[in-house]
Order: C-alpha cells, then sequence, then structure tokens
C-alpha cells in the first residue's frame, strides 16, 4: 500500500517569503498544528526530490525543517505531503501515529497486514566466496541484498520485489556477480555498486525502479559509476524514475534493452554518466548494441519548461567512450555529448526532436579531445532536427564524416555552431527525403512477429535503411530493431 499524501495526485506550488518556505494554510483541511510530523517531499530541480521531516508550521505558514534542503527549491516548485493520519481519507493507504502507537489503515484489509521494518532482507558482510541463488524477498524497508567489506560474491537467480531503497546495495566488495535477477518496484533504485571492483551485472529483469505513486530521489536501475571495470550486459530493464544505467570508468555496457526511462525526473540519460563522479578522467569505456526506446522525461512539481532527456547521456568532464551500433528512439536527444576524446559510431538515431546534439568541449574537433561522429543513421520526422553540434571554443566543430541523414517533410535541417556563430554550410547534409517512417522494436525477451500496420499498396513501397525489401511478417530477435521508410533510396 502506497503511505498517505496530501494532495492525492499532483502537487502544490511551493511559496518563499521572507526567506522562509511557505505553506499555503487554506489549501489544507486542518490547522498548522497537523502538519508536525509529516514528511514534506518537494521537487528541488530537473533531477531531483528531497525529503524532510516538519518539525512545526507558525501561524502564519512558515515552515520548520530538521535541516535544510541540499539544494535550495524555486519559488513554485512542487511539493507533496505524506504520513499523517488526516491524509487518508484524500489518498487512502496507510500513515502512522506516533501518539497511539496505531498503523492506521483507510480501509479494512480483505486479508492480515504485515508490518516489515528490516533494513535489507539478507546482508553478507566481510565476506569472500559466498553464492545466494534461487531466493526470493518480499516487502523490505531498505534493500533487498547488501554486501559489505567482502569479495567474490555470487548472486545468482534472485527473486526482489517490494523494496524502499534498492534491491542489491554493494559497498567495498570487489568482483560481486549479480546474474538473472528479477527485481520488481523499488521506491528507489535497482543494482548499486559502490567502491568496488570488477563488478558483473547481466541477464537481469529489472522493472519498475523509481516510479511509485509516492516518488523519491532515485538514481538508477543499475548504478556503477563508482565500480571500475564493470560489465553490464544483456539486462532488459523497463520503467524507471530516472536513469536505467548509470556508468564509470573502464565500463561495458553492451546489448542491454531498455524501454520507457526518465519517467518522474529529467535532466537524465537512459544510459548515463555520473554528474556526481566528475574526476573520472579518461573513462575508457564502451557503450554497445544497446536498444532504448521511449524516454520521455517529467516535469511534474518541476519550475523548468523544457524536458531534456537523452537515450545516451555523455555529461560533464567525460572523456574517452565509444559509443557504437545502438539504436535510441522516442527522446528528446538521442544521442547528448559533452565528453571530449569520444568516438560515436555506427549508431541508428530514430524520431528523436534532436538525433544528435554535442555540446561544449563535445563539440570539439581537433587534437587529441577530438570528438569523431562516423557512420550513424539519423531518421527525423517533422519538427525534429538530425544534428546540432555547438562548441564555446575557437576552432573545428567535432569530426563528423560519413553519417547519412533520411528526414520526412517538415523536419528542420541540421545545424552547427562556434560560439554564436552558425556555420553557413554544416559538414551533414540530407541524403534523401522520405515520405514516412516507422520503427520496428523487439524490447521482449523472446523473438517476435510484427506484421505490417500500413495499408498494402504502402507496405509494398517500404525499405530497410539499406534499400532492402521489407519481407512480412518480420522477424526480430530480442534487442533487435528496424527503420522502415516510404520514399527515398539508400
Amino acid at each position: 500500500m502506497p503511505r498517505a499524501r496530501f494532495p492525492a495526485t499532483r502537487t502544490l506550488p511551493l511559496n518563499w517569503a521572507n526567506g522562509k518556505i511557505q505553506v499555503q494554510l487554506k489549501t489544507l483541511p486542518g490547522a498548522p498544528d497537523s502538519l508536525r510530523g509529516a514528511d514534506w517531499i518537494v521537487r528541488t530541480n530537473d533531477y531531483t526530490i528531497e525529503e524532510r521531516r516538519i518539525y512545526g508550521v507558525d501561524p502564519y505558514g512558515a515552515v520548520a525543517f530538521a535541516k535544510p534542503f541540499a539544494m535550495k527549491p524555486a519559488d513554485g516548485a512542487g511539493y507533496y505531503l505524506e504520513g499523517q493520519p488526516w491524509m487518508l481519507p484524500v489518498s487512502g493507504g496507510w500513515a502512522y501515529d506516533p501518539q497511539s502507537a496505531m498503523l492506521i489503515l483507510h480501509k479494512k484489509p480483505d486479508a492480515s497486514v504485515y508490518v516489515n521494518n528490516q533494513q535489507f532482507g539478507v546482508k553478507l558482510d566481510q565476506s569472500a566466496y559466498v553464492r545466494l541463488q534461487g531466493l526470493a524477498i518480499r516487502f523490505v524497508t531498505g534493500v533487498g541484498v547488501e554486501v559489505a567489506d567482502s569479495s567474490n560474491i555470487v548472486l545468482d537467480s534472485l527473486d526482489v520485489s517490494d523494496v524502499g531503497a534498492a534491491y542489491v546495495l554493494s559497498e567495498q566488495a570487489d568482483n560481486l556477480v549479480v546474474s538473472g535477477l528479477h527485481g520488481q518496484r523499488s521506491q528507489r533504485d535497482g543494482v548499486i555498486v559502490k567502491r568496488g571492483m570488477g563488478a558483473q551485472i547481466t541477464d537481469c529483469l529489472l522493472e519498475d525502479v523509481g516510479v511509485s505513486a509516492n516518488p523519491r530521489k532515485s538514481v538508477a536501475a543499475i548504478r556503477v559509476d563508482d565500480a571500475p571495470a564493470s560489465l553490464i550486459a544483456r539486462n532488459r530493464i523497463y520503467r524507471t524514475g530516472y536513469a536505467a544505467i548509470m556508468f564509470g570508468k573502464d565500463a561495458i555496457v553492451e546489448k542491454n534493452i531498455i524501454e520507457k526511462s526518465c519517467l518522474k525526473l529529467a535532466d537524465c540519460g537512459a544510459i548515463y554518466t555520473s554528474g556526481a563522479q566528475k574526476n573520472q578522467g579518461y573513462y575508457n569505456a564502451r557503450v554497445e548494441d544497446n536498444l532504448i526506446s521511449a524516454v520521455p522525461g517529467d516535469l511534474e512539481g518541476s519550475t523548468s519548461r523544457n524536458t531534456l532527456t537523452a537515450g545516451i547521456y555523455l555529461d560533464d568532464e567525460s572523456r574517452g567512450i565509444y559509443v557504437r551500433r545502438n539504436f535510441v528512439e522516442k527522446a528528446q536527444r538521442g544521442i547528448f555529448s559533452k565528453a571530449t576524446a569520444s568516438h560515436v559510431s555506427d549508431n541508428v538515431l530514430f524520431d528523436n526532436e534532436f538525433g544528435l546534439m554535442l555540446s561544449r568541449t563535445g563539440a570539439i574537433g581537433s587534437g587529441k579531445d577530438a570528438t569523431h561522429i562516423l557512420n550513424n543513421l539519423v531518421v527525423s520526422k517533422n519538427k525534429q532536427m538530425p544534428l546540432l553540434v555547438s562548441t564555446e571554443h575557437s576552432g573545428a566543430v567535432a569530426e563528423v564524416r560519413h553519417n547519412r541523414v533520411r528526414s520526412e517533410a517538415g523536419a528542420h535541417a541540421s545545424q552547427f555552431w562556434i560560439g554564436t556563430t552558425r556555420q553557413p554550410a554544416p559538414p551533414i547534409l540530407d541524403v534523401g527525403k522520405i515520405r514516412q517512417s516507422l520503427s520496428f522494436s523487439n524490447t521482449s525477451g523472446a523473438r517476435q512477429t510484427y506484421t505490417c500496420p500500413l495499408a498494402k499498396a504502402f507496405c509494398g513501397n517500404l525499405r530497410q535503411a539499406d534499400g532492402a525489401v521489407v519481407g512480412w511478417p518480420l522477424d526480430l530477435a530480442p534487442g533487435q530493431a528496424v527503420v522502415l521508410m516510404v520514399g527515398g533510396g539508400a
């Protein structure tokens, strides 16, 4: 059950007055005293939700918290309140009354109610060469499996669901193996590896991470940005509030299937370098053969107006990343890079507002920090732009060669900027207009066949990117995707 909250499904605008956060008392059903002990959950920026316990509210609505927010929320930022019994008629769910030491439910349940306040289901501390296999872990306040100060731990075919913090949390543990994990419904994160070398997270199915009705700050379904030399391969990740995979130095991120990420927050990438680990230096990381579909972002409670999301997001101060043979569709930016000395090649980018965007140092095209954009296929629909390259540095923009662009009617031309000067002849041009395009992507775990959704006359004219005739029904293995077009050659 969700914890009681007010309002039930939306947020209220935060107000500042005389340097203090104010609550509009007229919007609440009770007296100011009824807020004492409630939790205040506020969207402090595009990518962060913070929570604070309310200690008191004065007669004018000024709120006292246990400690200040890490990031000062803007005037108008969205918040909701949580945890008080008076909220139950509004939202349902449960609340705890500390005065009576009672758990209060909105409706009498059909079955017995169990309350669990465990911080972990299983904990391995100062262990080595231990295998956990086939365990089912349910309803844990904190972490399903916690690993600390250990090495060579194998978590095989675990089934972990309904946790408050993470399915797996590992800290200072080398050579961790997580294989075949099925994780469902974590309020915050999925698999987190901190300060451990050589982690392997493979063949997992992770669902509904950070997308609860009462959202919290979420980072990733798989987070290894502080774990060098990690292998993240052949995982299926569905529905995440923030990133699906956040990686760091010497990482290999390959053959993962990601569908519907960045569902609760923005300034977000389905596959993302960490914004927090700024001093990684040369990453020497590979992001290859991944399928990414649907990265919408959400601005509920945010004061921003534009949803920044990307299928693959190489953030500030990252360097030396190879991004190859990935398929990205339905993001605000297919691939977004501020990384120097990176290679982006042989990717297919379909139906993204910006197919490929390079910004700041990621757009530099000379010397050892040059970024190379090679052999990518970008397909843009109405009002979309294939490439946007913008560097603040003088000199050549990134090396952009042998890319193919297909555009439907109404798509914008690519743009290249040096500082505030738009370059008159960008080194990429559309190589053929198309009348219509569509994609088929198999994000399931089994082979699928697809029939043509268009009129029969159109189906006969559809071609693949290389000009090949399409054979119906179309057969795709898991992780495969294809773009089909009407009109225009290869």
